[in-house]
Parts: C-alpha cells; structure tokens; sequence
C-alpha cells in the first residue's frame, strides 16, 4: 500500500468513493425515461418496461452497495493507518519491517483488530467516533450478507448472547422472519456514516 502524499488525500478520495457508489445506487433503483410525449396541454413520460425490477433484484442491489459501501470504510481505516505509521518506523534494526508487516495483515483481517491495532500503535480509539454504534450495525450487515445472503441463523435470531440483532437495530435494521431488511434509507444512512467516519479519522488519526 502506498502511502498518501498530504494528509487529507487519502479520505478525498474514499468519500469519492462512497459518493460515486451511492450515486450509482440511486441511477440503478430510478425509472429509465425512454420517450415522452409532448402535447398542448400536458406533458406525458413513460419508462422503459424492461426497467422493472423484481424484489430480488432490487435487494441484491442494496446488499451489493452496502457491501461496497462497508469495504470503502475497511479500506479507509487500514490505508490511515498505513499513512500514520510508516512514515514513523526507522529502517532499523530488519524486524521493524516483519513486526509492521505482521501488525498490517492483522489490521486488515477483522474489525477488532483493525480497532486493536489503532488504539496500541496511536491511541486512536474507532469506538469514540461518535457514530460508532450505527457504523458497527452496517458492518454488521455486511457480514450477515457475505456469509448468509442476509439470512440469520437461529441462534442469530434466538440467542440472548449474540449481538446480531442488537448490532443491527442500532443501525436501524430490522428483520422478517430470518431475513434482514434493509430499504433505500439503510443505504443512504450507511453512506452518510461512512464519510463522517472517514472525516472523523482523517483528523483523528496523527499526520
């Protein structure tokens, strides 16, 4: 990973991407205008019928953009920590190289360790972001559509010790039956926290 020349750049460019994903979410959800009719008194549109869309699809669609949308906030957290720590390590003695290795791999398997790894190498706590709840039931999500199609499981559902259903509801996500809900609101909230987040981390973090 390359680390980013100014301080700023870096989350430029993943509000960029949460942007560009959103938008591209919003051309795909609307009606495709493929003719109208213009007469004296009124103006008539109407829209490609190949554009319908059936339930599936369109909650393959939010799945896929709050998947998009979650891995922008991953890739922003790990890439910070890149520009925060390597301008710091000397060049000596070699195992600093294999230790930052190592610490890097682990910051990018799991949320908690990315979170482990801020707070040991720079005292940066991602739990103080002030929209931490909300972002950890997108991550949630995320997790509940990679591994299940957005299916729970019943100890997911059941359980008084699983957290699922708590992490969900704080980002305001519910369920029906063992399926997770999620509508054109969910994606556009996960959007909105996911570039507070980047700003948030961006001052956060050291330069």
């Amino acid at each position: 990973m390359v680390v980013t020349s100014a301080r700023g750049e870096r989350a430029t460019a993943a509000t960029a991407a949460t942007n560009l994903a959103l938008a591209l979410y919003r051309s795909l959800q609307a009606p495709v205008i493929t003719g109208s009719i213009v007469g004296r008194v009124d103006y008539a549109r109407f829209q490609n019928p190949l554009r319908g869309r059936t339930l599936e699809a369109t909650s393959a669609l939010r799945h896929a953009t709050l998947v998009r949308l979650v891995g922008i906030a991953e890739e922003f957290s790990v890439g910070r920590l890149v520009d925060a720590t390597e301008p710091l390590l000397p060049h000596k003695p070699p195992f600093i190289a294999s230790w930052w290795s190592r610490e890097l791999a682990d910051a990018r398997a799991t949320w908690d360790r990315r979170k482990t790894a801020w707070a040991r190498i720079h005292e940066v706590r991602l739990n103080k972001y002030p929209g931490w709840k909300t972002l950890d039931g997108f991550i949630c999500a995320r997790n509940v559509i990679a591994h299940a199609l957005g299916e729970l499981s019943t100890r997911q559902l059941t359980d008084p010790a699983d957290k699922t259903l708590g992490r969900l509801k704080a980002a305001g996500i519910s369920t029906v039956n063992t399926r997770m809900v999620l509508t054109d609101e969910h994606v556009e909230r996960c959007a909105d926290v996911v570039r507070t987040y980047v700003d948030w981390l961006d001052v956060t973090a050291p330069s």
